[in-house]
């Protein structure tokens, strides 16, 4: 009887996971790609690039102005008076901090803008990912660009179906908003 158990059990230790575990499906994606493909991507690559010029412009206008202050500072120094060439230094002083005030400023702006505009679209890249899972069955989808994947086959990477599905649903209105 012993015996019986002792082999009955034995059997289902080394059948069992036969069985049971059947491969998980695994499928990746690359969210870089797939931001840099979708025309909502490049509607939103557009408005930050254009927002960028400006404030570039802005900034250049900025050190035009700081160079001119300098130039006549150094130009008038010798035959101003100590009282009106502290005046000047203290106004090249306060322009210089406004200038980098403006910039920091500009880049924080910037960051700001980028965040925004592609937490939106990775929101939806997300969800559509989701439901490409669903569909077919994954019980994985990992994300290539994040780091961690050092390998897959191109039969795993759903990146392509990722893009055409994105398109389709957002036809390139959400970034121009």
């Amino acid at each position: 009887m012993f015996q019986r158990l002792a082999l009955f059990l034995g059997l289902l230790f080394v059948a069992a996971p036969a069985v049971a575990a059947e491969a998980p499906k695994i499928a990746v994606v690359d969210f870089q790609k797939a931001l840099q493909s979708v025309k909502d991507g490049e509607l939103a690559k557009k408005k930050i690039d254009d927002a960028m010029k400006e404030k570039q412009n802005n900034i250049k206008t900025m050190e035009t102005q700081l160079r001119t202050m300098k130039d006549e500072y150094d130009k008038q120094s010798l035959i101003l008076s100590e009282a009106a060439r502290k005046q000047k230094e203290q106004e090249f002083m306060n322009a210089q901090m406004q200038y980098q005030q403006t910039a920091q400023q500009a880049e924080q702006e910037m960051q700001e803008l980028y965040a925004q505009v592609m937490d939106g679209l990775i929101t939806k890249m997300r969800a559509i990912a989701s439901e490409i899972g669903k569909e077919k069955g994954y019980d994985l989808i990992l994300e290539t660009s994040a780091g961690g994947v050092v390998y897959w086959g191109t039969t795993l990477d759903i990146t392509q179906d990722l893009i055409a599905r994105y398109d389709a649903k957002n036809p390139a209105t959400a970034a121009g908003k």
